[in-house]
């Protein structure tokens, strides 16, 4: 979402893949496994889902901090 804010081009998933054999790969002659790439995409996208978890819970406790501080501030001029 990032990188491509007007969309992803056309084949970008097909070549970031195929790039991420090549890199993966320890010789060029050998092939990686699809167990392996797997496993690897699959530690990524967790590692993506914590960051953004924790992203997003630090935001609503900051918020939360936000609304009771205004709560606490709007019923201390309602009451005087």
């Amino acid at each position: 979402r990032f990188s491509f804010p007007f969309g992803r081009p056309d084949g970008a998933l097909k070549a970031t893949l195929s790039l991420l054999e090549r890199v993966l790969a320890k010789d060029l002659s050998t092939p990686i496994s699809r167990d392996d790439i797997r496993h690897f995409i699959r530690k990524c996208l967790e590692n993506a889902a914590y960051t953004n978890y924790t992203r997003v819970s630090d935001q609503a406790k900051i918020e939360e901090k936000h609304l009771l501080f205004n709560i606490s501030y709007l019923t201390i001029l309602y009451l005087n």
